[in-house]
């Protein structure tokens, strides 16, 4: 029985660390990621929306290096 837990908690692991692998925003538009950079500059952001803005940023800088796009 332990061993059953074991290799749920081994696979529920594996599943959360490859989640982080994604650009949940990769496929946007350019128009609609500055859009979304936008509304990230108007502040009082609750911990999931400062989390999500985190995450448009990360996207802005891919694409800055990769396309010499700026958000």
């Amino acid at each position: 029985m332990a061993r059953i837990w074991m290799l749920a908690g081994v696979l529920t692991t594996a599943m959360m660390v490859s989640g982080c692998d994604s650009r949940p925003f990769e496929n946007y538009s350019n128009y609609e990621l500055s859009q979304e950079y936008q509304s990230c500059q108007r502040g009082g952001l609750s911990p999931a929306g400062a989390q999500r803005c985190n995450n448009i940023i990360k996207e802005c800088e891919i694409r800055k290096e990769e396309k010499n796009f700026r958000c």
